[in-house]
């Protein structure tokens, strides 16, 4: 497409296919970095990435003639890579037994669920959910994350826990409490209770969002249970087995054990390497000798909202967009040189749906979080599967 404007014309370009491809352009002398609003010569030859965009400014300059670059190998990042620093690592507890007044009535149920069934089972009751996890070895501090102001007590394998919140963590939506004295080796037992109860004015509402989908927004609710998350800086193990789905993403078959950290990881799939549920920065380092220091980095990320290069102490850019390839030639030494890599995540391994029966998703709607059918679902079971569909996180070699 193109925008006119007094003194020039921009061009805007997108490569709308899978594959790269390189376009002879006879118009614009100018690109324009989309990241930094920054003008750069444009030489008339431009190779775009898969679905990779391209702006430039033609204000009757003549395009510069093309500079002579010499060429440059791929430096090959896959494999293992020391884990130098990273935000907290989570776990995610979205199962429990539901007690409606001391008798054991939903067991090992999704707690997305839990609300809507409670609003369905009557005006009064006092509610308690018990989520459990296992812990092997710890040595670091672990903390509770979730919006639990709401609830008259948590206790954890049966000592009362004082919900004393500290600094947020990984999102400003979430607080967190130090449970680390009160958690033992092998199986833990997180207990939320509270009293629950609908009056008639919700219970009014809640018909009508059943029925019409404008009364959804409406929903308020004054008690409301949801999964549980444990942060702190340990790694997770993954007991159990990885199955490929679409969309470069895999589901998880077995059982989610809190490990001490690891020290190295496959920085190509790093979910499955001691963080399924990762969301934050990590930061990777490797030491490479080389004898020649024509190099640039070209890869493709999974599951990234940015990837920092830095090498040999200097920050090379950050890259938020296709394409992601820099020269780095004129940072690179004869010899050893220390190559980082800090990946930021995007939230979808914290957050879910992680119960759908596919791979991952073009479009997430409420319906996909609850299996139970409920106002969100349109009252209609939601297709299920006990076992975590996870995408994948890290960054891989490009070909």
């Amino acid at each position: 497409t193109t925008r006119s404007f007094p003194d020039f014309t921009v061009h805007y370009f997108v490569n709308n296919s899978s594959e790269d491809f390189t376009a002879s352009i006879s118009k614009g002398s100018k690109i324009i970095d989309a990241s930094t609003g920054e003008l750069h010569p444009f030489f008339g030859i431009y190779k775009f990435s898969a679905y990779e965009s391209l702006m430039l400014v033609d204000d009757g300059t003549p395009q510069p003639p093309r500079p002579y670059n010499k060429p440059l190998k791929d430096l090959d990042i896959s494999g293992v890579w020391e884990i130098e620093q990273s935000s907290f690592n989570s776990l995610l507890i979205d199962k429990c037994d539901v007690f409606i007044n001391d008798i054991l009535t939903y067991e090992d149920i999704d707690a997305g669920s839990v609300t809507e069934l409670l609003c369905k089972n009557g005006n009064s009751m006092n509610v308690r959910c018990d989520y459990k996890f296992n812990l092997l070895h710890p040595d670091c501090r672990i903390y509770l994350s979730n919006q639990l102001h709401d609830m008259s007590s948590i206790t954890i394998n049966g000592s009362p826990v004082g919900i004393i919140y500290e600094e947020p963590c990984s999102d400003d939506l979430f607080s967190r409490i130090d449970i680390t004295p009160y958690i033992l080796e092998g199986e833990n037992t997180i207990s939320v209770s509270t009293s629950f109860s609908n009056n008639d004015k919700f219970l009014t509402l809640y018909e009508k969002a059943s029925v019409y989908e404008r009364e959804l927004n409406k929903i308020k609710y004054e008690k409301d249970f949801s999964p549980l998350i444990l942060f702190g800086d340990f790694s997770v193990l993954c007991d159990g087995k990885f199955m490929k789905l679409d969309k470069n993403s895999s589901r998880f078959i077995g059982n989610f054990t809190i490990v001490p950290r690891i020290s190295e990881c496959d920085i190509s799939n790093i979910e499955k390497c001691g963080f399924p549920f990762f969301a934050g920065n990590i930061t990777f380092k490797k030491m490479i000798n080389l004898s020649d220091t024509s190099y640039s980095v070209r890869f493709f990320p999974k599951a990234t909202r940015s990837v920092c290069v830095e090498v040999n102490g200097e920050k090379v850019s950050t890259l938020c967009c296709s394409p992601y390839e820099y020269d780095i030639s004129s940072y690179l030494v004869k010899g050893d040189n220390e190559i980082k890599i800090t990946l930021t995540s995007n939230m979808r391994n914290l957050f879910g749906p992680h119960h759908i029966p596919v791979g991952e998703l073009n479009k997430v709607l409420p319906a996909h979080f609850y299996r139970h059918p409920c106002i969100w679902n349109r009252n209609i079971e939601t297709p299920w599967n006990e076992n975590y569909c996870l995408v994948e996180f890290g960054i891989e070699r490009m070909e």
